[in-house]
C-alpha cells in the first residue's frame, strides 16, 4: 500500500497561511487545503515562511506584523541570500511598533548580509545542521598572546541550552607569560536564572604525557569561562601559565559545557 496520503478539495474557512508552522496541534479547525501529497510534509522537517523578511543588521531580521510565537529560542532558520544557503539559531525574538525583530547567531560559519532574503524556512528539530563554528576570546591577567596558537569553538542550540566546545592548543609563538585567571568568551551570555552551570574540561601537558580533569563552571549572566576547579580541596579556582603545569608548545586545554540561556 502507498504511504501517500492524498486530500482535495476540502474547502473551508482559510487561516493564515503560516498557521501550519507550529505543527499539526496548532491547526485551526477549520482550514482550507487542496493538497496533493502530504509525504514531503511530513518528511521534511523545515518550513517556508510565507511572510517576508527583512535584514536589519549582522544579527537581526524583521518581519512586518507579530510572528514571535514562531521563532522561539532555539528555532532553526534555514535563509537564502544570493543564491547562497545560510544556517542560523534564534537566540529570541521582540514585538515592537508592528514588526517582528528576530536576534539570530551564525556565529563564524554564517553571516547575515545586508542583502534581500528571498527564502526563509523554520525547522524545530535537528534538521541538517547542529554545530555552528564560533572564535573564543582567551583573556587574563597580565600578558598574553595567541600567536600561532589554535583556538576553536563549536556551538549547538537546543531549546534554551546552548552547548559549547572549546580547544585552545599552544603554538611555538604563543606567549602566556606569567599570567593568571586564564578566561575564555561564550558564545552566548548565560541566563539571569542560571543558577550554575558546570561541564568538563581537560588539560594536557604534552611532555609529560599526563592529563588533569578540571570542572569549569559558570554563573548567571556569564560572559567568560573563568573557574575551573580540579577537586574538592582546590582553592585555585583558575588555570594560569604554570596551572595546572608549565605550559609550552602543542600543551592543549579542552572544554565542554552546557548551559542555559
Amino acid at each position: 500500500m502507498s504511504d501517500t496520503i492524498k486530500v482535495t478539495q476540502m474547502t473551508l474557512q482559510t487561516p493564515s497561511k503560516n498557521d501550519y508552522l507550529m505543527g499539526v496541534n496548532s491547526y485551526p479547525m477549520s482550514v482550507r487545503y487542496t493538497v496533493e501529497s502530504l509525504q514531503n510534509v511530513l518528511s521534511d522537517p523545515w518550513r517556508r515562511f510565507e511572510s517576508t523578511a527583512f535584514y536589519f543588521s549582522p544579527t537581526k531580521i524583521r518581519i512586518s506584523n507579530d510572528y514571535t510565537k514562531y521563532f522561539i529560542t532555539g528555532t532553526k532558520l534555514k535563509v537564502v541570500q544570493n543564491s547562497a544557503t545560510k544556517y542560523f539559531y534564534v537566540l529570541s525574538s521582540q514585538y515592537t511598533a508592528g514588526n517582528t525583530y528576530i536576534n539570530i547567531f551564525g556565529g563564524t560559519s554564517y553571516v547575515l548580509e545586508n542583502a534581500a532574503i528571498t527564502s526563509l524556512n523554520l525547522s524545530y528539530s535537528a534538521a541538517e545542521f547542529s554545530y555552528l563554528n564560533y572564535t573564543p576570546t582567551w583573556s587574563a591577567t597580565g600578558a598574553i598572546s595567541l600567536g600561532n596558537g589554535v583556538l576553536v569553538g563549536r556551538v549547538s542550540i537546543t531549546g534554551n541550552t546552548c552547548t559549547t566546545l572549546i580547544k585552545f592548543a599552544l603554538g611555538s609563538t604563543t606567549n602566556v607569560g606569567t599570567s593568571t585567571n586564564w578566561k575564555f568568551s561564550l558564545p552566548i551570555p548565560s541566563s539571569s536564572n542560571t543558577i550554575h552551570t558546570l561541564g568538563t574540561a581537560i588539560a594536557r601537558d604534552l611532555s609529560a604525557s599526563t592529563f588533569y580533569s578540571y570542572t569549569p563552571f559558570i554563573l548567571n549572566n556569564a560572559v567568560d569561562i573563568q573557574y575551573f576547579v580540579r577537586n574538592s580541596i582546590d582553592t585555585n579556582y583558575g588555570i594560569s601559565y604554570n596551572t595546572p603545569f608549565t605550559w609550552a608548545t602543542s600543551d592543549q586545554l579542552l572544554i565542554n559545557i552546557t548551559y542555559e540561556i
